[in-house]
């Protein structure tokens, strides 16, 4: 895989940091490694997919409607075995067909790698999920901000795939952050107001942290 540079939207797409610059974060497995961005393989639909890793600033990035605005929003949380962000794959190319339908489109990287520990055989769920961090501190900010991005706080829900599909599915079922409040942003509900899973890793009892990572 070719790696070269730091992961930027195309025209039209707005990157916002999900978190303040003096707040300390837990990094992924590659510690203070540069973020890199690049191709994937194999071919998906005749094409390469790009994607983004070593991320240890997660950000969202937020695409208005095209036409009307119903004040909705769906929030994008791509795949890539938690080891990376598929960007347009899983990511940006939905917030194209989002965008039509009148709602904003939000998509999320959030931070990667972050291997998942096996334990006889079958691989456990780390203690400190760092997307799922990410992903609650998103919807947090969507909802405490939903006046300047021009949206309905009421409805804000949440698609993913494989890996982030993982997290949609823990978003929905956690009514709680599992990280300290930090401000007004992590003081709204967490929980998407809807949500589509797809093609999710399996999923068994999340306390027991048992599940396999997708």
């Amino acid at each position: 895989m070719e790696r070269k540079g730091v992961w930027q939207p195309a025209a039209g797409g707005t990157q916002v940091p999900l978190w303040p610059a003096n707040v300390a974060l837990a990094k992924p497995d590659t510690g203070d490694e540069a973020e890199g961005t690049g191709n994937g393989s194999p071919l998906v639909g005749g094409r390469k997919w790009h994607w983004a890793s070593y991320v240890t600033r997660p950000t969202m990035t937020i695409y208005k409607p095209k036409g009307r605005n119903t004040g909705a929003t769906m929030m994008v949380l791509p795949g890539g075995g938690f080891y990376a962000v598929a960007t347009d794959l899983e990511g940006t190319e939905i917030c194209d067909w989002v965008v039509t339908e009148g709602m904003t489109c939000v998509m999320l990287k959030y931070r990667t790698p972050q291997v998942w520990p096996k334990v006889n055989g079958r691989q456990k769920r780390p203690n400190l999920l760092l997307g799922l961090e990410d992903a609650q501190r998103a919807m947090g900010l969507l909802r405490h901000q939903s006046a300047a991005y021009g949206i309905d706080p009421n409805k804000v829900g949440v698609i993913g795939f494989s890996a982030g599909a993982y997290l949609v599915a823990n978003m929905s079922n956690d009514y709680e952050r599992i990280y300290p409040i930090r401000d007004a942003a992590d003081r709204v509900s967490p929980r998407p107001d809807f949500a589509i899973v797809a093609y999710t890793a399996r999923l068994l009892d999340t306390r027991a942290q048992t599940q396999s990572a997708g």
